[in-house]
């Protein structure tokens, strides 16, 4: 059986928990929809992640990337909490601010890797 007619063969509320899984993943969710990442011949990598607030997905929130020079990348996620951003390789500090609370981490840009930054505001 391939992998079309298995998910079809799940119960509804089944069908309902893998897509709910799917979409609180950032890369099987990108695998699916068919979002690929960089090409290793980029000078480019991606940072991605989701920002959360206790388990729920906060949506239209600003992330940024901000490099060594002081220059300031910009992301907002979506409906899901998540963004993506492709950035120069380098290094950065990733930062998000949510109700007067802010959570930044350094991060390292590969040129043809992912990095993730995520955060949980409880």
């Amino acid at each position: 059986m391939d992998l079309k007619n298995s998910i079809k063969a799940l119960s509804k509320e089944a069908r309902a928990d893998l897509a709910r899984s799917i979409r609180q993943d950032p890369d099987l969710y990108n695998a699916i929809s068919g979002m690929g990442g960089i090409s290793e011949l980029s000078n480019k990598g991606i940072l991605h992640g989701t920002i959360t607030d206790k388990t729920f997905p906060i949506k239209d929130l600003n992330v940024e990337a901000i490099s060594q020079s002081g220059t300031v990348f910009t992301a907002k996620t979506n409906e899901l909490g998540y963004y993506t951003m492709d950035l120069l390789a380098g290094d950065y500090t990733a930062k998000v601010t949510f109700g007067g609370a802010s959570q930044s981490l350094n991060v390292k840009i590969i040129k043809g890797e992912t990095a993730t930054f995520s955060h949980n505001f409880e």
